[in-house]
C-alpha cells in the first residue's frame, strides 16, 4: 500500500502552495507581565558566548531623602548650595536583553530606519 504524502501529485501540491504563499502574517500578542517602561540610555557589552548584552535604564537624579535649607535676609527659604561632586545620578535598570549579533544588528538597523523616519518628518514640517 502507497502512502499518499509521498506521491509526486501531493509533493506538487505542497512545492505550488508554498510557491504561492508571499506574504507572512505575524499576530501580536502581549503577556500578562507586558509592562511599556520608559529608558534613555543602555550598558552593556558581550557575553562569553558571544551574544550581545545590553540593560535598558531610566537615568534621573533621586528625590533627596531629605534637604536642608537657609533662612535668608527676606526671610524666604533657600536651598543650600551643593558641591558637584554631591551629585548623583542613578541609573535605574528596567530590563536586560541578551541577543544574537545578528538579531542585534536588525534591531540598530530597525531603530536607525524609524530615526530617519522622524528626521524625514521633520524635514518636511520645516521644509
Amino acid at each position: 500500500m502507497n502512502d499518499v504524502s509521498d506521491t509526486p501529485a501531493t509533493m506538487e501540491t505542497i512545492e505550488l502552495e508554498q510557491e504561492l504563499r508571499k506574504k507572512v502574517k505575524f499576530v501580536f500578542k502581549k503577556s500578562e507581565g507586558y509592562q511599556i517602561h520608559y529608558v534613555n540610555g543602555a550598558f552593556g557589552g558581550i557575553t562569553p558566548r558571544g551574544d550581545v548584552l545590553y540593560h535598558l535604564f531610566f537615568e534621573h537624579r533621586d528625590l533627596p531623602i531629605e534637604e536642608e535649607m537657609t533662612i535668608g535676609e527676606d526671610k524666604k527659604l533657600k536651598p543650600q548650595e551643593k558641591d558637584l561632586a554631591d551629585i548623583e545620578i542613578t541609573r535605574d535598570l528596567k530590563v536586560g536583553i541578551i541577543m544574537a549579533p545578528e538579531q542585534a544588528e536588525n534591531l540598530a538597523n530597525w531603530l536607525l530606519s524609524r530615526v530617519d523616519e522622524i528626521n524625514s518628518g521633520l524635514e518636511s514640517i520645516e521644509g
